[in-house]
């Protein structure tokens, strides 16, 4: 028996769906839903929007954004659904895309200052979470400089 390969194609996304439904079905009920965690203890992460916020090793790091004022960066721990203020951050950028390789955390992109006279971040930025410490990464290139 043959089968062509645009048979297959045509296949696909109906064992797809098939594949979503079957998970759906054999997943513990949590695992479909939200939950409530409750109220926080410990301190509340900044009043900031357009902020990036990235998970290393379960816990969560949360960079503030525009308007944030003279805002530390803060993690999130949900073993024990607390804030803890972590080191400050080494300039006010927004728009921001955090990467995660290992423990570190690359700032890529983003802005710096108020609308409208919004200016460009020129490196990307390294924290290294294990240490809680900055080192400068490479020059984004002009032409590649956006949020």
């Amino acid at each position: 028996m043959t089968i062509s390969i645009n048979r297959l194609r045509a296949l696909m996304p109906a064992r797809l769906i098939l594949c979503a439904l079957l998970l759906w079905t054999i997943l513990p009920t949590s695992a479909q839903n939200w939950q409530n965690l409750g109220p926080y203890t410990g301190s509340a992460p900044c009043e900031t929007h357009e902020a990036a916020f990235v998970e290393v090793n379960g816990k969560g790091y949360l960079f503030p954004g525009r308007e944030s004022g003279s805002c530390n960066i803060t993690i999130f721990d949900p073993s024990d659904n607390t804030w803890t203020e972590g080191p400050e951050m080494t300039r006010q950028i927004h728009h921001v895309q955090p990467v995660v390789i290992g423990t570190k955390i690359y700032l890529i992109g983003g802005f710096e200052g108020g609308f409208p006279d919004e200016t460009p971040v020129d490196s990307v930025y390294i924290f290294e979470t294990a240490n809680n410490t900055w080192s400068a990464g490479p020059e984004i290139p002009v032409a590649r400089r956006r949020g």
